[in-house]
């Protein structure tokens, strides 16, 4: 018994012209391949026309019909999306099953500026830590899903604060968040060292010359 399926969207812009189609087939594997998609937002959708869940699927599995409200930012999604994707088998229709028209002013396009980014981004990471939780899966996979998006959301906040030229202090409590899941890769060392020490890259270029036998 499946729990849904998904299908592709077509953009529109306020006057009602198709502007763009877009094709998300989830990778398709284990159930576990899904959630971390669905997590770090690797080759889906998160527009709810898209989604067809079966009522009674969730019913089984949501008997409350609960939604947890985390504010005003949205995240909802993952609350359907999750749960269903764990304890069912999830399919894909090759067509477009949503409209989606874009409006200047909506929910999704109205979050602008640093502070609001990190706001949204955070009501999305509490709202996904909590929604694990409610799951019924093993310690480990309750410790990997939320390593997993809590070192999602401080990799986005950290490459969001260099792009914005913030202190390296911010990027720091990032870095060492990532550290401590030890999930630091070389892009995030690049950047926590660029950010705490500005001279760094001087720093490189001196040590390179030095070891082809220039003068430093």
């Amino acid at each position: 018994e499946g729990g849904g399926v998904s299908g592709h969207a077509r953009i529109m812009d306020q006057v009602g012209s198709v502007t763009d189609t877009i094709v998300k087939m989830h990778h398709v594997g284990k159930r576990g391949d899904l959630i971390r998609d669905y997590i770090i937002e690797d080759n889906v959708l998160f527009w709810p026309g898209v989604f067809l869940l079966r009522t009674d699927s969730f019913c089984k599995i949501n008997p409350q019909m609960q939604i947890y409200v985390n504010g005003p930012q949205g995240g909802q999604n993952y609350q359907f999306l999750l749960p269903m994707i764990y304890h069912y088998p999830y399919g894909y229709l090759d067509e477009v099953v949503y409209l989606y028209r874009v409006y200047e002013e909506s929910h999704s396009n109205n979050v602008h500026g640093v502070d609001a980014k990190i706001m949204r981004w955070g009501c999305h990471e509490h709202t996904i830590l909590e929604v694990l939780k409610s799951i019924s899966m093993t310690r480990v996979e309750q410790y990997h899903y939320q390593k997993m998006t809590r070192c999602k959301f401080a990799r986005q906040r950290m490459i969001l604060y260099k792009r914005n030229y913030i202190g390296g202090k911010a990027i720091q409590k990032e870095f060492f968040k990532l550290l401590r899941y030890y999930s630091v890769d070389k892009n995030d060392i690049k950047v926590f060292l660029s950010c705490s020490f500005p001279n760094v890259k001087n720093l490189w270029k001196k040590l390179r010359k030095y070891k082809n036998g220039k003068d430093a």
